[in-house]
């Protein structure tokens, strides 16, 4: 009995990596293909452009954790599970969307990030992600 619960408790905490990992690649995507498409056309991704891209991505990363982890746990996803694998999908998205940075600057030869990107990208991923996935969580709590 003790084998089965202990297994039931690795499958659900699998499953929620996957999810987290999942919903950050969706966002990830969206990003990347945005900002590629709009540096090959020869578009300006200014500064404007960047913080609403970003801040829709963190928003497709939440809401996309959320409703999987609900979806997977048959409507009965509690508030500090929801908020939780929302923050944590938007952390990785930030982890993402650096190492695409990354290869991004590598392929196109473009300067460098400055030192320190890396840390500033983290803190406003997990600010955006606090506060959507709190946002978020209230909302669906509600229901």
């Amino acid at each position: 009995m003790a084998e089965n619960n202990q297994a039931n408790h690795a499958q659900g905490m699998l499953t929620g990596i996957m999810i987290t990992l999942f919903a950050a690649l969706i966002g990830v995507l969206a990003y990347g293909s945005v900002f590629t498409l709009a540096h090959y056309m020869g578009k300006d991704f200014g500064q404007l452009q960047n913080t609403v891209f970003t801040v829709l991505s963190v928003i497709v990363a939440v809401v996309l954790a959320q409703l999987l982890s609900r979806g997977i746990q048959g409507n009965r996803l509690s508030f500090m599970q929801a908020f939780l694998s929302g923050w944590m999908a938007s952390l990785i998205l930030g982890m993402f969307i650096n190492f695409f940075f990354t290869i991004f600057i590598q392929i196109t030869k473009m300067p460098p990030l400055q030192e320190g990107s890396f840390a500033r990208m983290m803190m406003l991923f997990s600010m955006l992600g606090i506060f959507t996935s709190l946002i978020l969580s209230l909302i669906t709590k509600k229901n």
